[in-house]
């Protein structure tokens, strides 16, 4: 059994933590980042039937290239499709919706379009705004509060 941890730059230490568990358990486990996972794949002549990947990063880039992965067979976990709902959460948002589950009011909103965003803050006096898909650890959210 083989497993690969896809990291981001700033996830290795974590992922050598993670690493370092998995090969005391007997199993192999390498590290990769997003560009490189099919490099790990070939180097090491892994194959869909003995190779599990976790991928610890999400985005419209991962994600395509996680399912390209899936598509030749490889497990991974979280699946694409997961992946893709969990880190654009304007899909996310809907999906919620149309199973009936309480959300706040959404809004996708072109980063260009202020006079849209005024619009909406004169209704709430505060918003959130966040990009769609995940990046930064939550440092490009920002709330607008009317003063």
């Amino acid at each position: 059994m083989n497993i690969i941890l896809i990291h981001t730059k700033n996830g290795i230490k974590y992922a050598k933590v993670i690493q370092g568990y998995i090969l005391s358990e007997g199993i192999n486990c390498y590290l990769a980042r997003r560009k490189s996972i099919k490099q790990v794949i070939e180097d090491n002549n892994l194959k869909p039937g003995n190779t599990l990947i976790h991928s610890r990063i999400a985005g419209l880039y991962t994600n395509k290239m996680l399912a390209k992965i899936e598509n030749e067979g490889f497990k991974i976990i979280n699946p694409s499709r997961t992946l893709e709902l969990t880190s654009n959460k304007y899909k996310a948002n809907n999906l919620a919706k149309k199973k009936g589950l309480p959300i706040a009011a959404t809004y996708k909103i072109d980063k260009l379009k202020h006079k849209k965003v005024k619009k909406i803050l004169k209704k709430y006096n505060s918003l959130v705004l966040k990009p769609i898909h995940s990046q930064g650890q939550g440092i490009f959210v920002k709330k607008l509060t009317i003063t």
